[in-house]
């Protein structure tokens, strides 16, 4: 009973034909990655030259990387979808967070950051000292004067 399973599993046409497709997808991977690798030598000498990267550059960038993560999906037996050129060419997607900076149109001016004294070395950060007070004191202080102001008026205990 097992052997004609195994039998069966060996002579199936479509698994010999994901097998030519891992093949040829790991080929176009390692391809993809030599691409990558160049556009991140041309973005890195963009940037140094005109001091922004390549917006162009960046959207094939992003194109290119969904690519390379497909046919990971597809060599890994994550998805059964062949990637391009089976499907449309990856979409630019929006990253996460762009290497690029974008200024702002307004001029709206920012209040100075308070000065913080430093602490000795052997403090824990926790106890950074911030205008005199450290940070759990203003914590707790806050947290008492929230306590304080939520509760109806009652007698105070005498201390």
């Amino acid at each position: 009973m097992e052997e004609e399973n195994i039998q069966s599993r060996l002579t199936n046409g479509s698994t010999w034909l994901r097998g030519l497709w891992i093949v040829v997808y790991a080929v176009a991977l390692r391809l993809a990655e030599i691409v990558l690798i160049a556009c991140a030598i041309f973005q890195f000498f963009a940037s140094l030259c005109t001091g922004k990267p390549n917006e162009r550059l960046l959207v094939f960038g992003r194109s290119l990387s969904t690519f390379i993560h497909q046919s990971a999906s597809f060599l890994s037996y994550s998805a059964d979808e062949r990637p391009f050129p089976f499907a449309e060419w990856p979409a630019e997607k929006p990253a996460r967070k762009t290497a690029t900076v974008k200024k702002s149109t307004t001029t709206k001016k920012r209040a100075a950051p308070k000065k913080k004294t430093a602490t000795p070395s052997s403090q824990s950060t926790n106890k950074a000292v911030s205008d005199g007070e450290t940070v759990i004191e203003k914590a707790a202080k806050k947290s008492a004067e929230k306590a304080t102001a939520n509760k109806p008026d009652s007698p105070q205990p005498a201390t």
